[in-house]
């Protein structure tokens, strides 16, 4: 006898649901009981800009955020302004002069959000 499960993948980046049926014959009676969230998951607009060499800049307020610890504060700590952006990977190392090695999503103060778009509205004309 085969068991299902509901597992519900949110997008880290833009929070987009989705919700999958997982079979498996090895789940035990009470399988709907637990919803899973899976972490890996990119909804696929977001997973295109990432595939395509950009970093997500997700814009947090630090001051209701979690405590960071050495500048570093977790996702489930961030206190998430709703917006976010997609800029190049290059350019944001550029900006912070040091590699961000395979990391995709950063927190940044709103400001830095704000400040972006702005600059980029002068920029475009």
């Amino acid at each position: 006898m085969g068991f299902a499960a509901l597992n519900n993948n949110i997008c880290p980046i833009c929070g987009k649901e989705e919700e999958q049926i997982l079979l498996d014959k090895k789940l035990r009676d009470n399988a709907f009981d637990k919803m899973t969230i899976d972490s890996s998951y990119l909804c696929e607009n977001c997973s295109k800009h990432i595939d395509n060499g950009m970093v997500a800049l997700i814009g947090i307020d630090p001051s209701k955020s979690g405590n960071a610890n050495n500048n570093l504060i977790k996702a489930e700590e961030a206190y998430r302004t709703g917006k976010f952006l997609f800029i190049k990977r290059e350019a944001v190392e550029n900006m912070i002069n040091f590699s961000i090695g395979d990391h995709y999503i950063l927190f940044c103060d709103q400001k830095v959000i704000d400040d972006l778009i702005e600059k980029y509205k002068e920029v475009s004309g």
